[in-house]
C-alpha cells in the first residue's frame, strides 16, 4: 500500500511538473523595420511562445500615427513550442523619433508587459506638385468652469470653429471623431454622455468672417477624487485639401486637381482643479429636489405597500446616496429598487433617481412613515444642506400579523437597510440560529464523508 502512494504521489509531483512547462510562456515584441519613410508603414509585432489559446494585445493609440489593422499571422512550432504572432499597422503622419510606449498582451488568463520601442520616420518622396490651400480654422476644448469639488458636474466641450467660405477644404470623418473621443477618455471622471451631438452647427462673427461651430465632443464629467486632471497633447486628425499646382478652376472644383491629405490639428492643453469635499460624511454632490409618496395608503395587514423617493437635480446622479428612511418596527422592509435617468435638454444634465422600497405592515393601526431625509453637499454656497419629506400617514387594518417579521428573508433585507443607511437594525429572536443549524449540518455531513473515505 505505502509502495502505491509512493508512486501515485511521484506521478502527481511529475504531472505537476508537466504542466507548468506546458503553460510557461515568453512574449516578445519587435518592429518590422526601425527606420520607416513617410509613405510606409510601421508594423509592431508580438510573438508569444508557449501553449496559449488566446492573445489579445491591447496596442495604444499613438500621437503623429494612424492606427491601422491588425493581423494574426499563421503560427508555427519551435523546440520551445508553438509560436503565435499579432502585428499591428501604423501609418505615420509626420518624420521624427516616436517611441512607442509599452503595453499590455493579455494569454488567456495571464498576460504581460512588452518593451518601449524606438522608431524613426524618415521623409518620404519628392515634394509634391500639390499645395495647400489657405485654411482658417481651429479646434477649442474647454471646462464649464476652471475649478470645482469631488462629485461635481463641470461639462466639457471640444469645438472646430471653420470660417465659413472654407468649409469645403476640411474633412472630418467618422472613424477620426470616434477617435478623438476615445483621447479624450479619462479614467478619474464619472462621465454622462448625451446620446448625440448638434448636426447643425452654429454661425457667429469674428473680425468681419463668418464663422461654424462644430461640436465635436461634449460630455458632463463628475471627478471621482481630489486632484488636478490635465489634458495634453491634444489633436484633432482632420482631411486638409490640397490644390496641384497650375490647376485650373474646374479641375479643382471636379477633384481632378485636388486631393485631401490627413493633417493634424493640435490644440492647446486644458486642466480641471478639483477640490476636496469640505464635509467627507456625504457623497451627493449638486442641487437637489426630493419627493416621496406611499401607494396605497390605506392597507391591510400583511399586504404589501411601496414607497417611493425620487430625488431630481443637476449632481450625481449615478453616485447618490440613499435617502434616509424612518423605520418602524412593525413593518418588514425590502432594499430598494433604484434607478435613475438623466435629461441633456439644457447646458447642464438634469437627473432624476428613483428608490422604491416595498414594505407590509404586520400590526393594525395608524402610522406615519415620515421624515424621509436627503442630506447632500451644495457645491455653490459650499455647505451641508438638507431636504425632508415630514408626512407619509398610512392607515392599516385587518388582524395583526406578527409572523410578518420572523421571515428570514425580509429580516435579511432590513439588516441590508439598515447598513445602507449607516442605521444599525437588531436581527430578530432566533434569525442566527438557523443559520449556525445549517452551518453545523454540513459540517457533519463532511466529516461522515471524511469517515467513510477512512475506511
Amino acid at each position: 500500500m505505502k509502495r502505491f502512494t509512493h508512486q501515485l504521489l511521484l506521478l502527481l509531483i511529475s504531472l505537476g511538473g508537466m504542466g507548468f512547462s506546458l503553460s510557461a510562456q515568453t512574449i516578445r515584441t519587435y518592429l518590422g523595420q526601425s527606420s520607416v519613410r513617410m509613405d510606409q508603414q510601421v508594423e509592431v509585432y508580438v510573438e508569444v511562445t508557449g501553449f496559449v489559446a488566446k492573445i489579445r494585445p491591447q496596442f495604444p493609440l499613438l500621437e503623429f500615427f494612424r492606427k491601422g489593422e491588425v493581423a494574426e499571422l499563421t503560427g508555427h512550432t519551435t523546440g520551445d513550442g508553438p509560436v503565435k504572432t499579432i502585428v499591428q499597422s501604423y501609418q505615420p503622419l509626420d518624420t521624427g523619433t516616436f517611441f512607442i510606449p509599452a503595453f499590455e498582451v493579455k494569454m488567456d488568463e495571464k498576460k504581460g508587459m512588452t518593451q518601449e520601442q524606438e522608431v524613426h520616420i524618415l521623409p518620404g518622396p519628392p515634394a509634391s506638385s500639390f499645395v495647400h490651400e489657405t485654411l482658417d480654422a481651429w479646434v477649442q476644448a474647454s471646462f464649464s468652469q476652471d475649478t470645482c469639488f469631488t462629485g461635481e458636474q463641470v461639462r466639457m466641450e471640444l469645438r472646430l470653429y471653420l470660417r465659413e467660405s472654407h468649409r469645403k477644404l476640411l474633412q472630418v470623418s467618422d472613424i477620426a471623431q470616434a477617435n478623438l473621443r476615445e483621447r479624450m477618455h479619462h479614467s478619474g471622471f464619472w462621465v454622462e454622455k448625451p446620446p448625440g451631438l448638434p448636426e447643425i452647427p452654429q454661425k457667429i462673427q469674428q473680425d468681419g468672417h463668418n464663422y461654424l461651430i462644430y461640436t465635436l465632443y461634449q460630455a458632463f464629467l463628475y471627478p471621482l477624487n481630489p486632484g488636478t486632471y490635465r489634458y495634453d497633447s491634444l489633436y484633432l486628425e482632420a482631411s486638409r485639401r490640397e490644390v496641384r499646382k497650375g490647376a485650373s478652376t474646374f479641375e479643382v472644383l471636379s477633384g481632378k486637381g485636388s486631393r485631401f491629405v490627413t493633417t493634424l490639428m493640435p490644440f492647446s492643453p486644458i486642466a480641471l482643479v478639483v477640490n476636496p469635499l469640505p464635509y467627507p460624511t456625504t457623497q451627493s454632490v449638486g442641487a437637489f429636489q426630493l419627493e416621496a409618496e406611499l401607494s396605497p395608503q390605506q392597507v391591510n395587514t400583511g399586504e404589501s405597500l411601496e414607497l417611493t423617493v425620487t430625488v431630481k437635480g443637476n449632481g450625481n446622479m449615478a453616485l447618490l446616496k440613499a435617502p434616509q428612511l424612518k423605520e418602524i418596527p412593525s413593518f418588514s422592509y425590502q432594499s430598494p429598487r433604484t434607478e435613475y435617468q438623466i435629461d441633456f435638454a439644457s447646458q447642464e444634465a438634469i437627473g432624476t433617481r428613483t428608490f422604491r422600497y416595498e414594505l407590509r405592515p404586520a400590526f393594525r393601526g395608524e402610522y406615519n412613515l415620515g421624515p424621509v431625509t436627503f442630506s447632500f453637499f451644495d457645491p455653490a454656497r459650499q455647505q451641508i444642506d438638507s431636504l425632508q419629506v415630514a408626512s407619509l400617514p398610512i392607515r392599516v387594518q385587518g388582524a395583526d400579523k406578527p409572523e410578518i417579521l420572523t421571515d428570514p428573508l425580509d429580516s435579511f433585507y432590513r439588516i441590508a437597510l439598515g447598513k445602507a443607511s449607516d442605521r444599525p437594525v437588531a436581527s430578530l429572536p432566533g434569525e442566527p440560529f438557523w443559520v449556525l443549524g445549517l452551518t453545523i449540518l454540513a459540517l457533519g455531513v463532511f466529516g461522515w464523508g471524511v469517515k467513510r473515505m477512512s475506511e
